[in-house]
């Protein structure tokens, strides 16, 4: 049944037509959502898994070349002059390596180093 990938596809489409996208994290979480949903619809041993691998990594490669300058941006705005600044920041790290990307807050800022708290309650120290 491919419904999960077509339902997502679906909503990405219906988002862009209604301008409802507040960010490109927004857009690039909800593609990614489509890619999982195809890998768990197509098992890996299908013609369409290695396909959707490959659109998955290419789309992810064009997302980080074409805004990673903007992406850096909204990076260097946690090197604040006052670390005070960046305590409660919405935050998004990006694993292009496994298509996802994980929204949490920061709640420490220690020697350059931010910690995260994920929506997920998991946790982790970033450069």
């Amino acid at each position: 049944d491919e419904g999960g990938s077509k339902g997502g596809l679906r909503a990405l489409e219906q988002r862009l037509e209604a301008s409802t996208y507040h960010s490109m994290l927004d857009f690039r979480g909800d593609v990614l959502q489509v890619w999982r949903d195809c890998l768990d619809t197509h098992g890996p041993d299908s013609e369409q898994y290695g396909a959707v691998v490959t659109l998955a990594s290419d789309f992810d490669n064009m997302f980080l070349e074409t805004f990673s300058s903007h992406l850096l941006r909204m990076a260097s705005d946690l090197h604040a002059e006052n670390e005070m600044e960046c305590f409660g920041l919405r935050v998004c790290t990006l694993r292009p390596s496994h298509h996802t990307q994980r929204f949490g807050m920061i709640d420490d800022i220690e020697d350059g180093r931010a910690h995260i708290i994920y929506d997920d309650e998991e946790e982790e120290w970033l450069p």
